[in-house]
């Protein structure tokens, strides 16, 4: 099969595109109560004279990579933690835009085939395919509720209190998927302090954004609501052109639908998502929070153009400007068939649910329940030659909703000389991976065919990790962790047309199983020699689930 080259237009550019434009943001907090009453001028003096004192200094970050609460600085981790004002001062509204200060952590939004995702590696070790016959070799959380997919991944830092980033095998810290290293998004808690804030940042490419957070007491002092959202717009930096309006005489056919031979534009965002969150102080020992989340992502598809081709009748469809592309997301079926055409912009929608539950049983014992219900709905174009030519085409659809359930028993024992956690976690859930493909169909290796392929997949894990203080200065910290999974992919193949399938349509019917399950391990060990230096040993593994070829 003959294939066209193609490139993706790099971040580095599309941001260099942005930053030649007038930005102009605007921030406006909105505070009630005492907090009105606070010395402005004071503060802003007191803020002066410490700026240079704290310039250099590390901000304390507080973590809880390992079950409890610890400062960044005291985890024994490879782990980077954005907090809240961090993510403010650098302007990072996105996840992909927190990769630029993680070491060997790669986060880049796919595109094209691919649809609307993120590809995401640490140390190498990743995924970047959203087919639901493989697991992400990093794990996704948002507030310890795993993320089961790479499509509508890239979520935006929606009112988040912290980021945490932990390299190397997550297998019993991390859990699901997290060979790689885990990456886990935690959420501002409300805290009913009747404070708000909005912002607007206006751009290049007409760039309109907006956030708005409040913060609202329902009951005082036991019930607690926080209401945020987000939208984002900016046209695309790529122009998509008919060439057969462009060149008149070149024997493709002019679609006749614009004057000005633009069709669209590539690259461009249309992002809206928006957050509930309920905090409940039901007593001492009892408190509940229930969030519920939904986006809706309705952007351009990723900036693609074609680089080079092989075929002689291509050729011409390689622009000389990177910034312009050919592609039509149209095909022509040779057995004189209706045109095949979608609209190459996205459309996915995401929602979720989450209540935890923590409740104090005793001064050194806690109980921590995590029940989550997430979906996603997910439709995109392809057309992978890049180009006016009836090869590659493809209009793909994506839906998956997951229950999730983890309990965590935390205590302390011998006088608070070890500190441990027990869990247990059950997921399950199912995914449709539909489609109609259209393979080179200029090409003697030409297929079409439709797909419709219902994938279940269930995980079951125990695990116990554990850190004993062996002195003032020397901690161990070990644990363990037993995953059991099962996947069933149901192949469904339909052929469309005349044209050949080179027994494609063999698979209908066909069930891939996969079932097997692990023992991870972590043991690590941490010597604090001063106040500011600490030195860690570390050895751990991770399970990445089967899948399917």
């Amino acid at each position: 099969m003959k294939k066209i080259g193609r490139r993706t237009l790099s971040r580095k550019t599309s941001t260099f595109l942005l930053a030649i434009g007038l930005s102009l943001t605007l921030v406006i907090p909105l505070v009630c109560g005492t907090a009105m009453g606070q010395d402005a001028t004071k503060s802003a003096k007191t803020d002066k004279t410490n700026k240079n004192e704290n310039e250099y200094m590390l901000q304390e970050v507080t973590v809880t990579a390992q079950f409890h609460k610890q400062n960044v600085q005291n985890t024994p981790i490879a782990l980077t933690a954005v907090n809240s004002e961090m993510m403010h001062e650098r302007d990072q509204t996105n996840l992909s835009s927190i990769a630029g200060q993680a070491p060997n952590v790669t986060l880049i939004e796919t595109g094209g085939a691919f649809g609307p995702g993120m590809s995401a590696s640490i140390r190498g070790v990743g995924a970047y395919d959203f087919n639901p016959a493989y697991e992400p070799g990093v794990g996704i959380y948002i507030d310890d509720v795993y993320y089961p997919s790479l499509s509508g991944a890239n979520f935006d830092l929606l009112d988040l209190d912290r980021v945490e980033i932990a390299r190397g095998p997550q297998g019993v810290l991390g859990g699901r998927n997290s060979e790689g290293g885990s990456i886990k998004l935690y959420t501002q808690k409300p805290k009913g302090d009747g404070s708000g804030s909005f912002r607007a940042t206006f751009g290049s490419r007409d760039l309109q954004a907006f956030r708005a957070m409040a913060d609202l007491s329902v009951v005082k002092d036991k019930l607690f609501l926080r209401l945020s959202s987000v939208s984002k717009k900016q046209d695309g930096y790529q122009k998509r052109y008919d060439y057969g309006c462009l060149h008149p005489n070149s024997g493709i056919p002019d679609t006749g639908e614009q004057g000005d031979c633009l069709m669209g534009k590539q690259g461009g965002k249309d992002y809206t998502a928006g957050r509930a969150a309920f905090r409940w102080l039901a007593s001492d020992a009892l408190e509940v929070n229930l969030t519920a989340d939904y986006s809706m992502d309705n952007s351009e598809p990723a900036a693609l153009t074609l680089q080079y081709s092989s075929r002689p009748d291509a050729k011409m469809f390689v622009p000389a400007d990177p910034y312009i592309t050919y592609a039509t997301y149209t095909i022509v079926p040779p057995d004189g068939r209706a045109t095949l055409s979608q609209s190459p912009n996205v459309q996915t929608r995401v929602w979720g649910t989450n209540l935890t539950a923590d409740w104090k049983i005793a001064d050194s014992m806690a109980l921590n329940s995590i029940t989550a219900y997430r979906r996603f709905d997910s439709r995109w174009a392809t057309d992978s030659d890049n180009s006016p030519l009836s090869l590659t085409w493809g209009a793909e659809h994506l839906f998956n909703h997951s229950l999730s359930q983890e309990l965590r028993l935390n205590g302390k024992l011998f006088e608070e000389a070890v500190n441990y956690t027990l869990g247990g976690y059950y997921f399950d859930e199912t995914t449709t991976y539909a489609g109609h493909e259209v393979l080179d169909y200029a090409g003697p290796a030409g297929m079409e065919f439709r797909q419709h392929d219902p994938v279940g997949a269930t995980s079951y894990a125990g695990f116990f990790n554990a850190t004993w203080h062996i002195t003032d200065k020397m901690n161990l910290n070990a644990g363990l962790r037993y995953t059991k999974e099962k996947k069933d992919y149901h192949y469904v193949r339909k052929t469309v047309g005349n044209s050949p399938t080179l027994g494609v349509e063999a698979l209908d019917g066909v069930v891939a199983k996969f079932e097997g399950s692990k023992v991870d391990y972590r043991i690590n060990l941490d010597y604090r020699f001063t106040d500011n230096i600490m030195a860690y040993a570390n050895v751990a593994t991770g399970f990445k689930g089967g899948g399917t070829n």
